[in-house]
């Protein structure tokens, strides 16, 4: 099957500039990711907080272009389209859910007027786009909440809203930022159960970023962002979740299976912990046998756990062009006050 979203070694670079004499700071947040997903994948983007995960979103919605690398989405290139391609494939390929619910609805229109907003813009036919936006308020489980204010709806209610704006225009993919962040277990379970039935019934394309450790048992496969790159995959080994199965087993006892992901040139990120219980350095001895690869510590290699002086705990890089004016003073004052003490005040002339 032909993959919807192709991002080949995809790299975004965040620039700063303080003042004229220092360009502050750059922030890589990916470098190199490669990430392929096929037509009506449900799939769970996860990740620590700047890790990557929402400037990945961003650019597959067209939201921000990428620095380098390549990114297709249903064909299209993004990285080529102009400034107009990408508001008409913003309107027509991609829909959103993002978390705050103020971004996902217009406060003073019902939640039918809400859903008929994208349809106006492409001059969908009033009873068409009336009909259309009763049906999948119908789906989202809103049959009897079509003229009611996001204000008058409860967050669960006001995010179903935001999932039926998302599908107004049929798009090849819809987009969830965090869309459970700022609602209860019981709810964000809800949530997971309509998205999960509207990839399966009506076929559309899921990503959803979240911090929820439990969104494995709702959708296909899980990639983890480890510093601007994919990292690991989980996928579930156990028969595939049915929520409206009341003989089941528990959800804990669902089985899943991690695997690492190697990027377009061969790498791959081997967990920190991985790293630590084999006591592995800045050194691997790779051995090819019958079960595969296998990966053995190097004698004399230790792992550093301190990091370089120009790179923050978070892995975002500084980088100092000039010093700042104020602190050339600074810097000058201390050079003549260390000159003294040495004794050469005599020879000091700076």
């Amino acid at each position: 099957m032909e993959p919807l979203i192709t991002c080949e070694n995809l790299v975004k670079i965040y620039s700063s500039s303080i003042s004229r004499f220092h360009k502050g700071v750059e922030v890589v947040a990916l470098q190199g990711l490669d990430l392929t997903v096929v037509q009506g994948e449900m799939i769970g983007i996860v990740g620590e907080s700047g890790s990557g995960k929402s400037t990945l979103l961003n650019i597959l919605g067209g939201l921000d272009r990428p620095s380098a690398g390549k990114v297709l989405v249903a064909g299209a290139n993004l990285l080529e389209m102009s400034a107009e391609e990408l508001n008409s494939y913003r309107l027509e390929k991609v829909g959103f859910v993002w978390q705050q619910t103020t971004r996902n609805l217009v406060p003073y229109l019902s939640a039918l007027e809400n859903v008929q907003i994208p349809m106006r813009i492409q001059h969908v036919p009033e009873e068409q786009c009336r009909q259309r936006a009763t049906q999948l308020l119908d789906i989202t489980g809103l049959t009897e909440r079509l003229q009611h204010l996001p204000g008058q709806l409860s967050g669960g209610e006001q995010q179903r809203v935001a999932i039926a704006v998302a599908l107004a225009n049929q798009p090849d993919l819809i987009l969830a930022d965090e869309p459970t962040g700022e609602l209860d277990t019981i709810t964000s379970a809800r949530i997971y159960e309509i998205l999960r039935k509207i990839n399966r019934d009506l076929g559309a394309t899921l990503i959803i970023v979240s911090h929820d450790p439990g969104i494995s048992r709702y959708v296909d496969r899980v990639v983890l962002i480890r510093d601007g790159k994919t990292s690991t995959e989980t996928v579930r080994v156990t028969p595939e979740v049915d929520f409206h199965d009341k003989h089941r087993q528990p959800l804990e006892a669902d089985k899943y299976e991690e695997l690492l992901m190697l990027d377009s040139v061969g790498r791959v990120q081997i967990p920190q912990s991985m790293l630590e219980a084999l006591n592995i350095g800045s050194r691997v001895r790779a051995e090819v046998n019958q079960e595969g690869i296998t990966l053995k510590p190097v004698e004399g290699h230790v792992r550093s756990t301190v990091s370089g002086d120009n790179t923050f705990k978070d892995g975002s890089i500084y980088m100092e062009e000039e010093p700042l004016e104020e602190t050339r003073q600074t810097l000058l004052q201390k050079f003549k006050n260390l000159w003294r003490k040495e004794g050469n005040e005599n020879r000091l002339d700076i």
